[in-house]
């Protein structure tokens, strides 16, 4: 990966930054950010450790990271304000707890005749016998729904913005793309100054299929 590219993407991905914005903070010329992004020339010293603190990243991740969005893989971030839903989740400690909690919310929904999508988070609160022991983890899914059902007892989270990033094909390298994504949002949300949300739902993937192509949905919730 080039530091060119990378250098561009990251400006962009700051509130729209421009080549002139980003060369007043840096107290270069426009031409200078142009030549390194086109890597005719690279930034000295003073000029990386200037750009890692504006972009929140490391020297190393300038060089050598994949930071940029892959078109064939990543969409755009995009800022989503959602207004107020309801939903019922179901929690599952296990060395599979992600396919245990999601067919139970399946089950539930098809019991209940709910239109609603079903989402789901990792589930943190596990101690550390079940973690390094017995190998451990949790995955809470849930059923998000836009109004009250009867009988059923549901939480509510409030209307909030929320950041969210589309994967096409999450599963080819689920071990990769999927946390890579949640790197790309925390360091959008830390570049452009939001805070992260720690009420109720913080964040949660969709999965869906579309044409015979698999996607995932990551939202996570900003502080108001």
């Amino acid at each position: 990966m080039s530091i060119g590219r990378n250098i561009a993407y990251l400006r962009k991905m700051h509130n729209n930054m421009t080549q002139e914005e980003l060369a007043n903070k840096l107290k270069v010329s426009r031409q200078t950010i142009s030549k390194w992004e086109m890597e005719i020339s690279i930034p000295d010293t003073i000029n990386l450790i200037e750009l890692s603190k504006i972009f929140y990243c490391t020297i190393d991740d300038l060089f050598n990271l994949d930071i940029i969005i892959n078109d064939k893989v990543y969409s755009e971030i995009k800022l989503i304000n959602k207004s107020e839903f309801y939903y019922y989740s179901y929690p599952v400690i296990s060395k599979n707890p992600e396919e245990d909690s999601l067919n139970i919310m399946r089950k539930f929904k098809n019991d209940n005749k709910l239109n609603g999508i079903i989402v789901g988070w990792d589930f943190p609160y596990l101690n550390h016998e079940q973690i390094n022991t017995y190998h451990m983890h949790g995955y809470e899914a849930a059923i998000l729904l836009d109004k009250k059902i009867d009988n059923i007892e549901l939480k509510m989270e409030k209307k909030a913005l929320w950041v969210s990033l589309t994967i096409t094909d999450p599963f080819s390298k689920p071990f990769t793309v999927i946390p890579n994504a949640f790197k790309i949002i925390e360091r959008y949300i830390i570049s452009n100054g939001y805070k992260f949300s720690y009420e109720g739902i913080t964040n949660y993937e969709y999965e869906y299929e579309k044409d015979g192509v698999t996607y995932m949905d990551i939202y996570v919730k900003l502080e108001v």
